[in-house]
């Protein structure tokens, strides 16, 4: 995971360092060449304009000084950080853009869902529901479906199945339970990537 910080005076070399030790694999350049092989960039105002040249389709956090902010919204930034600078909130931007990046491998082996190799134990319906939801990634299947297709027949009073997704949510722990994602019109959905 390559990210681009392009450098320019208003940014301290202690924000740099720091940033360096939280993120090896980070490049410090002094201009905008090109976006490719990387997961975010870090720019300064002034060169926000040179984007136009290039298809974005990385995280941008611009940072600017406070008079530069209507320039902040004339472009289409992730985030962007005004001056004062501390490393720390360069930090939590650049770990909230990350985290939304972060793609997952998901995988079966018997009874257990694998998550990035995680070992996760299901019970058979909560197992049967999500690979259901496995099977169609990114979008939603109707409760009735999903009630159907477990219990072989229509559920809609019961709360049978918010039971189970309550359980498959605890059991993903904090650092997973963001794909299983609900919809009161539409449904329940593993979203990924």
């Amino acid at each position: 995971m390559k990210i681009l910080l392009i450098k320019n005076k208003n940014i301290d070399n202690s924000i740099i360092k720091d940033l360096m030790e939280n993120y090896k694999e980070i490049e410090i350049k002094t201009s905008l060449k090109s976006f490719s092989n990387y997961k975010l960039a870090i720019i300064p105002i002034e060169n926000s304009y040179e984007i136009k040249k290039y298809t974005v389709s990385i995280p941008i956090i611009c940072y600017c000084s406070p008079s530069d902010l209507k320039n902040i919204q004339e472009n289409n930034f992730a985030d962007y950080i005004v001056s004062p600078f501390c490393s720390q909130e360069f930090i939590m931007r650049i770990d909230k853009l990350l985290k939304k990046e972060k793609l997952y491998k998901l995988s079966f082996l018997g009874n257990k869902f694998l998550i990035n190799d995680n070992e996760i134990s299901l019970t058979s319906k909560e197992m049967k529901i999500v690979s259901i939801l496995s099977d169609n990634i990114n979008n939603f299947v109707s409760r009735e479906d999903l009630n159907y297709i477990i219990n072989g027949k229509d559920l809609n009073k019961s709360r049978a199945l918010d039971m189970h997704i309550s359980n498959i949510r605890k059991k993903l722990g904090k650092n997973y339970c963001d794909i299983l994602v609900s919809s009161y019109s539409e449904g329940y959905a593993i979203k990924i990537g």
